[in-house]
């Protein structure tokens, strides 16, 4: 992981070392090197906090300093600690192996248009344990981000959190007494508590199933080096090819793969099948040695220069689609997808019992279940003989995920079907919700690219029709809607300042509470992509252009949110003793 610490920075903050390992295999690299010297009095480790880089820190310090101490270990957390880590270091007592150091970073830029705090648990902490700071902290991010781009002018709100945050921001402008004559033209906070449906759904968009296979972290995946062509070489022929490496998947580092992200995999699929035809069909003119067909070449690859490395990036990703497509075999993809299909379109369902009972008998795969069987409970109020699924789930996968179910169940994602009078109750009628935001196009067609819902195969999320709805014409129109979606609403009173704009090209954050889903994230670079069209073809004088902005608490998918809710242990050493600490070296025993 890149870091931008030096010696000289780190000395600065008090911070003395003889040697900085900050690279992404920083540990490996040195307990492999050749030359290995222990002359150094002070290693410090910039890392990431995991339990695996824990553990490889663990280990080098026991072969070091064993028998005689030679080397002092430290570590800066990047991007920040976590309390799961420290939890790790003290029930171990391994805290007073190292000397731990804070330098948290409170927003990382994952892309131009995307940023992130990456606090994997803040759903957790917010929704489950009633902890706010990481509320707290996106208010801060607000804050920097009014000092940097001007004031928000018009807010809209969806959800109880939504509105606490922006109450929390509004106090921190009048403390810190913001004054600037720029403006941000609007600002959507938007409560995950508002949609936990779109998590659940069947990922449709290319970098949504990147994620989904490999789990995409800092912009980065892990792949095996041999997977990856453009990280093979000669040289590299000479080492292992089965070694782990981070393939980077950002705009700056890999233009070629954020052509496709954005996309329907099967357009994907038939883009990348007619360029790599057509390249090979330029390379065997150009054996011919023509002036014009080289030149060809030379027009279609101008972005690339390097025809090899150009190949070797569809290489990659028609072997991203392998995997992808691997995924997709066999009957149970299709019987999920068709669930999946009659559920958000209200279609009754009478054998859904005996669906569950089938796969958890066969012991499919414990998420997609689990996806399915919250996306039912929520659609339909509940899910009946939920106790006997339940117990049938934790005899066959294990009674450790009791802990999941049971914070499933506190957020109200799973429960028993209540049975009044003889009718089916209905608190949350998504029904209703999908017929007046017009959720579902009936029109779309495979992966045809010309409505939002193509991310999810004609479905538009309901947080992605809100975000179009206010680049359209506000929410004043769908204020029923609004008002069947659980928690606060708000919106301007002079929605016409949103829709018809004083500037040319006026910037709108986008606040996500709990985190925002890849699907989502590729739905607003379509919007983004659509407003800009309209602007680049517009005649007219007074043209004016929306961009979005994504500010989140983390970016989803539900292996991380089932992980996060699994969690279960208790806090020993509190989170506010270990801030008040954690600046000083902590004393060795």
């Amino acid at each position: 992981m890149k870091t931008l610490f030096t010696k000289e920075e780190l000395e600065e903050m008090n911070i003395l070392t003889d040697y900085i390992l900050k690279e992404q295999n920083a540990i490996d690299n040195y307990m492999n090197a050749k030359n290995l010297k222990l002359d150094e009095k002070k290693l410090i480790f910039v890392i990431q906090p995991t339990q695996e880089n824990i553990d490889k820190l663990i280990y080098a310090n026991t072969v070091i300093n064993i028998p005689v101490k030679i080397v002092d270990f430290s570590i800066i957390f990047v991007p920040a600690e976590t309390q799961e880590i420290i939890e790790y270091l003290i029930n171990f007592d391994l805290l007073y192996k190292f000397d731990l150091y804070s330098f948290n970073m409170d927003i990382i830029p994952i892309d131009n248009d995307l940023f992130s705090l990456e606090l994997e648990d803040s759903l957790l902490e917010i929704y489950i344990e009633n902890n706010y700071s990481s509320l707290s902290k996106l208010a801060n991010v607000l804050l920097k981000f009014e000092v940097a781009f001007g004031k928000i002018k018009h807010v809209y709100i969806k959800g109880n959190n939504a509105k606490y945050l922006n109450e929390l921001l509004l106090k921190k402008e009048e403390e810190h007494n913001i004054k600037t004559t720029d403006e941000v033209l609007g600002m959507l906070i938007f409560d995950r508590s508002a949609d936990f449906i779109t998590p659940l759904l069947m990922n449709q968009t290319y970098e949504a199933m990147i994620d989904d296979i490999y789990g995409i972290n800092n912009g980065t995946i892990t792949v095996k080096k041999n997977f990856v062509k453009t990280y093979f070489n000669e040289e590299d022929k000479k080492k292992r090819g089965d070694q782990e490496i981070k393939y980077s998947l950002t705009s700056d580092l890999n233009k070629f793969y954020c052509k496709l992200r954005c996309l329907h995999y099967l357009t994907v699929n038939n883009y990348l099948f007619n360029l790599h035809k057509h390249i090979e069909d330029l390379k065997k003119k150009g054996r011919g040695s023509s002036g014009e067909d080289m030149k060809a070449i030379n027009e279609l690859l101008f972005e690339f220069r390097d025809m090899t490395k150009m190949v070797s990036y569809i290489n990659d990703n028609i072997g991203f689609l392998k995997e992808i497509f691997n995924t997709m075999e066999g009957d149970d993809y299709e019987n999920q997808k068709m669930k999946e299909y009659l559920l958000l379109r209200g279609i009754s369902q009478t054998d859904s019992e005996l669906f569950y009972m089938d796969y958890i008998s066969e012991k499919k795969d414990f998420n997609k279940i689990l996806n399915l069987l919250i996306l039912e409970s929520l659609i339909q109020d509940g899910i009946k003989n939920y106790e006997i699924l339940k117990r049938e789930m934790l005899n066959v996968y294990g009674f450790q995920n009791i802990f999941l179910f049971r914070n499933l169940e506190k957020l109200g994602l799973l429960k028993n079907k209540v049975v009044v009078k003889g009718l089916l109750s209905q608190k949350y009628d998504f029904g209703k919700i999908r017929d007046k935001l017009g959720l579902y196009n009936s029109e779309f067609k495979g992966s045809k690219r010309d409505d939002i819902s193509y991310v999810n195969n004609g479905y538009c999320p309901i947080s992605l029709k809100l975000i179009e709805k206010i680049g359209e014409n506000g929410w004043s129109q769908i204020s029923d809607a609004l008002n069947l979606i659980p928690g606060e609403t708000k919106f301007p009173s002079n929605e016409s300042e949103i829709a018809i704009p004083p500037e040319k090209i006026n910037t709108i954050f986008l606040v996500f509470i709990g985190g925002i889903t890849y699907t989502e994230i590729e739905g607003i670079r379509y919007l983004n992509r659509k407003y800009k069209k309209i602007y680049d073809e517009s005649n007219e004088e007074n043209k004016i252009r929306k961009q979005f902005i994504i500010i989140t608490t983390n970016i989803l998918n539900t292996k991380k949110l089932y992980a996060s809710l699994g969690k279960n242990f208790e806090s020993i050493y509190t989170m506010k003793k270990y801030n008040e600490d954690i600046n000083q070296p902590t004393k060795k025993k």
